[in-house]
Parts: C-alpha cells; structure tokens; sequence
C-alpha cells in the first residue's frame, strides 16, 4: 500500500492534488516540489507536510507548543518553522551551497505547506537536496521530492536510511 502511494505521489501529473485529510496516518511522508524559475532566477520550494507532524518536531526540537493553526498560536511560530526548516533541510545548486529564504506557510486541512526561495539560480545544472524532515521522529518516514527545471522533471525519495539525493539535468 505505501509503495502504490508513493508511485501516485512520483508520477501523477501536477495537476493532482493529493488530498492529505483522506489518507489514514500511519503513513509519514512529506511532497517537496522544487521548480526552477529562469525569469525570477530562482527556485521555488514549496513543501506539504501534516500539521500534527510538524508540532511534534517543533515541540521535540524546541520545547515549543505551537498550536498550528488555532486561536493559541505563537506568533513565533513562523521563526521555529523557518530554523527547523533551515536546520532539517537544504539544497545546493550547481555544487554550491545556496541561500533559502522562508517566505511562508498555508494550512490546508491536516496539512500545511510551508513555502522557500532560493535566488540567484541563473542556471541549474544540478540539485543535491538534504531532507532531515521527521526522520529522527518516525522511522517510515518518507520525503519525496519532485524537481522541474526546465521540461525536465525528475524525483528523489528521501529516508531514514537515504536523506540525500542529488539529481543532474541536461543543459539545452
């Protein structure tokens, strides 16, 4: 069953959205779509991740209770998302490590998506991503990541036992 789900997630077109509230929680994983912008020269990182997830590393990590999404919210609550992000998960581009700025998050249902920019990305030749997300906190976790640059798409999956991933694109 997970690996249906997984093979869904890899190679449904991007048009689906995959409804994180139907799905039963004895699956980890997060979906990490990274696209790569030639105007803006930027990579746009847009991660969906389950909310109950996240307040659990957060609360782990900073021994901080966060309440996603409720009247109760800290208003530090984007901070701790932000360093968690920038301590669980990075990219390099081209080889080099690069700068991720924290633009924000949406909650959807059970489920939030946290979104990153990366500038000054003229050109990729490649893209070695680092997903730490959860794998310290639930042993199946699983952390796909979906990249396009240019018509070219490919995907990683990311675990406990693998959390690096480096993917090489053709130039044209």
């Amino acid at each position: 069953m997970i690996a249906l789900c997984l093979f869904f997630l890899c190679f449904a077109p991007n048009h689906v959205d995959v409804n994180f509230y139907n799905l039963p929680h004895s699956f980890y994983f997060s979906i990490t779509q990274i696209d790569h912008n030639p105007k803006a020269e930027t990579l746009e990182v847009s991660m969906k991740v389950f909310i109950d997830d996240l307040e659990e590393a957060l609360e782990t990590n900073f021994n901080q209770k966060t309440h996603l999404g409720s009247a109760k919210e800290l208003c530090k609550t984007d901070s701790l998302i932000h360093l968690y992000l920038k301590q669980n998960f990075y990219i390099e581009v081209n080889e080099q490590t690069v700068e991720q700025r924290f633009l924000g998050r949406e909650i959807e249902e059970d489920a939030i998506w946290c979104y990153i920019e990366i500038p000054n990305c003229p050109s990729v030749q490649s893209i070695k991503v680092t997903n730490h997300v959860f794998v310290d906190l639930f042993d199946r976790q699983q952390n796909v990541v979906h990249l396009k640059v240019g018509q070219q798409k490919k995907s990683l999956i990311l675990n406990q036992d693998r959390t690096e991933g480096l993917v090489e694109f053709a130039q044209p």
